[in-house]
């Protein structure tokens, strides 16, 4: 059983399950709250193990992301970061079809510190130089996530859905929500970003890093710090604090005593 806090059945449209292998049987609201509804959703035995995403869209258009895992929680691999690894086949699909169309892709979130640290990992999103309407020009198959914001839900062959995103940077901020523009380059995209162990990009065809703010070293040392000054990050979205503590945990980080300080402080 999955619950959605914030949804209320009535304006449910839709449920999207980023990969294979889940199946919605019912989604109904609940009784003690009437701002959250709960699913039940059947989970097929080819189903892998991990973290994985689903979007709940709304009659309005709007659509929220939730991640859950499936299977036991997981520990810290003691695992050396490295640069030498693979995406699955509709990673590099995605890649070149946006390549051949002239438009710069990375890989870019999650997937790439996970790989980076030796883990495995289901979640990846692909940052590019194309606009929204050009993504789904270059494929047949897409899904609107919120194209207002530059994503767009790009769905392969086998019916796994992949979020692309426009690069963007922030124009303003109220601790909570993002005002965004588009921008031209990876670098001012990653420079948006949490922590620095989360603004690192690869390319799935050159299999070269971006990292401008020497995540992968933090990795190395085992340290979780801010992109830029702690306070100013925290500021421009107050979760962070919490997804701080959650990372240190998960990944056995030290938090950077500046990002520490700030962090008590607010």
């Amino acid at each position: 059983e999955m619950v959605f806090t914030g949804q209320r059945l009535q304006d449910i449209h839709q449920v999207l399950f980023y990969t294979p292998g889940f199946q919605v049987e019912k989604v109904e609201g609940d009784e003690k709250n009437k701002n959250r509804a709960k699913a039940t959703v059947k989970i097929g035995a080819d189903c892998a193990l991990g973290e994985h995403k689903v979007r709940v869209v709304t009659k309005s258009g709007v659509s929220t992301l939730h991640t859950f895992w499936v299977g036991p929680f997981p520990t810290v691999k003691e695992t050396e970061p490295n640069s030498e690894f693979s995406a699955p086949q509709a990673v590099h699909w995605i890649v070149q079809e946006l390549d051949k169309a002239g438009y710069e892709t990375w890989a870019v979130g999650g997937a790439v510190r996970d790989m980076l640290l030796g883990r495995p990992s289901s979640d990846w999103d692909l940052a590019t130089s194309a606009r929204p309407e050009q993504v789904q020009k270059v494929f047949r198959r897409t899904v609107s996530l919120g194209v207002e914001h530059g994503t767009v839900g790009v769905l392969s062959r086998n019916g796994t859905l992949y979020e692309v995103t426009t690069f963007r940077r922030d124009v303003e901020t109220d601790g909570r929500h993002a005002v965004v523009s588009f921008a031209d380059t990876i670098e001012e995209d990653l420079a948006r970003r949490d922590f620095t162990i989360n603004a690192v990009a690869w390319h799935p065809l050159r299999a070269n890093l971006v990292d401008p703010f020497g995540g992968m070293g933090d990795l190395q040392e085992r340290v979780l710090r801010t992109v830029g000054v702690p306070e100013e990050r925290f500021r421009e979205d107050y979760l962070r604090i919490l997804r701080a503590l959650r990372f240190a945990g998960l990944f056995g980080l030290e938090i950077e005593q500046e990002t520490w300080t700030s962090l008590s402080a607010l």
